[in-house]
């Protein structure tokens, strides 16, 4: 039967996420994102976040047979054109997740492990990392984890410096197949990702965005779905992570204090700059032995 949906020429893309109360993190930052850079955003929720700026007091996953029964009917609508998976709680829900993820092999997936809270504490189970490992890791085209997460994924103490994030994600790469790119936050002056995949080892740098007091909230999430949107739209990853670092960073500049404390800054997107698949400020450079950037152990900023 025929349906209804958004133009043929218009991407579709698809985020698996859970839902959360104030709206700047999770799957409504994603399609926030998905609708600014020119795509159709669709969702697929796994949870119910009952959440602050300051923490969450409650969830309620899914039940798996909601959860399967929301994938089938996503293929009655649209022909996908990109998938973000985000915070999958439970290791039920994942292989669900894996199993349709697998199903359809052709469909680009950026994964955005959400496994720590802003300071780097986990927040999910071992057999959550363990079903993530086995059941979406092989399957993404890229995974997008900030430090904290990619040494849980890696099974590393820590990962403190850049050779620490090279090697990480130089790891991931090999061990599971999937492009890595890991995200270091804010250092001095300088903004630092580290890629790892098919193109080799790239840094990709930009000039850091600090803010006078309070938090930037909701750039990891923003940052893999610019990813996903840019991919979603053709371009190569090289292109997709550079332009998404580019919006996100400028989402950051332009973004002002909205929860009745000020002191944290959810990212507005309607102040995205008006070219978004430019990457102004942002530099691409193969990583050496040299020019290695300390990030110190009481460096905090997340983009998560």
């Amino acid at each position: 039967m025929a349906h209804s949906g958004p133009s043929p020429t218009v991407p579709v893309c698809l985020t698996i996420s859970a839902v959360d109360t104030t709206g700047a993190t999770l799957a409504q930052a994603d399609l926030k994102t998905f609708t600014a850079l020119g795509t159709y955003g669709a969702i697929i929720a796994t949870g119910v976040l009952a959440d602050s700026f300051t923490g969450h007091d409650h969830s309620q996953s899914v039940p798996e047979s909601l959860l399967r029964e929301t994938l089938e009917k996503i293929d009655d609508c649209f022909t996908v054109s990109a998938v973000k998976v985000g915070m999958v709680p439970t290791p039920g829900q994942i292989r669900v997740v894996g199993r349709w993820l697998r199903a359809h092999p052709t469909i680009p997936v950026v994964i955005d492990p959400v496994l720590t809270d802003q300071v780097g504490i986990p927040q999910m189970a071992p057999e959550v990392i363990l079903a993530m490992q086995g059941e979406l890791l092989p399957r993404a085209a890229l995974i997008t984890p900030n430090r904290f997460e990619a040494a849980q994924l890696a099974g590393f103490e820590e990962v403190l410096i850049e050779e620490d994030m090279i090697t990480v994600a130089k790891q991931l790469f090999n061990t599971y197949g999937c492009q890595t790119v890991v995200t270091g936050g804010g250092l001095g002056e300088t903004s630092l990702d580290v890629f790892a995949g098919m193109d080799g080892v790239r840094r990709f740098t930009a000039p850091a965005v600090t803010m006078a007091d309070g938090k930037v909230v909701g750039a990891g999430c923003t940052y893999a779905a610019a990813i996903t949107a840019q991919l979603a739209r053709g371009e190569s990853m090289r292109e997709s992570i550079q332009a998404a670092k580019s919006y996100v960073l400028a989402l950051i500049r332009a973004t002002a204090p909205l929860c009745t404390d000020n002191l944290a800054h959810p990212l507005c997107h309607f102040m995205a700059v008006d070219s978004l698949a430019q990457a102004d400020g942002v530099g691409i450079s193969a990583a050496s032995s040299s020019d290695r950037l300390q990030i110190p152990k009481t460096d905090r900023h997340q983009r998560r």
